[in-house]
């Protein structure tokens, strides 16, 4: 299982300095990623997802540039 957060709900207001947070739901990481080939490549390629995930699961995480190169 994986949480979702509501972004839209989440709003900073400058005039009293309070951040009002949305609201975090449970959902099967399998309706986020319908094909993980294709759409967690992609969400991983964020920068502030690395940096997500490396924080959630206590590893660093680098993101290496890689090329193709035919035999």
């Amino acid at each position: 299982m994986g949480f979702r957060i509501h972004f839209k709900e989440a709003v900073f207001d400058w005039s009293v300095n309070k951040l009002k947070l949305g609201k975090l739901e449970e959902v099967d990481i399998r309706e986020l990623w319908k094909h993980e080939q294709y759409d967690f490549p992609e969400w991983l390629s964020k920068e502030e997802y690395i940096e997500m995930l490396s924080d959630e699961i206590g590893l660093t995480l680098t993101e290496i540039n890689c090329w193709f190169l035919p035999l």
